[in-house]
């Protein structure tokens, strides 16, 4: 009796689950440090842009943007105007651009947190924290500002 012999070639192809990563905010800079002053002026310096990615894979949702106290500096919270977005639902790889402005009385330095709040999966409370720079007497009197 012959036997006859097949060969099937055995073809194993990779298949895996991607894994999903829960939808995350993520700021461009943090903690928002040096923040410019115009020693001269008590007016609000020109609006600070900030960008924030979803860098997970599932839509999030802002709700809040805003600025709170920071615990070492209360009263700081009065020199950051209120903050603005242009959008509120990122998708995977989007991103969304805040806006605020700031004062600085006098070169004393000002901090205060900007807390966003969102749906995202992790980090749905996000805070980052924002400082002014302070101004010693001497570059205080070197910027002349009774000129």
């Amino acid at each position: 009796m012959n036997r006859v012999a097949w060969s099937f070639p055995l073809l194993l192809v990779g298949v895996g689950c991607v894994e999903r990563v829960p939808g995350e905010l993520v700021p461009a800079i943090s903690p928002l440090t040096g923040l410019p002053v115009d020693l001269c002026s008590e007016a609000a310096a020109a609006p600070v842009p900030l960008q924030l990615t979803n860098v997970g894979d599932d839509e999030v949702t802002i709700d809040s943007v805003a600025f709170v106290e920071a615990p070492a500096q209360p009263a700081g919270l009065a020199s950051f105007d209120e903050p603005n977005i242009d959008t509120t639902t990122l998708l995977a790889d989007e991103v969304a651009f805040v806006q605020f402005t700031y004062r600085s009385p006098g070169g004393v330095a000002q901090q205060a947190i900007l807390r966003v709040t969102s749906n995202a999966e992790a980090n749905p409370v996000l805070d980052i924290p924002a400082f002014t720079d302070d101004f010693t007497p001497e570059q205080k009197a070197l910027a002349n500002c009774d000129d």
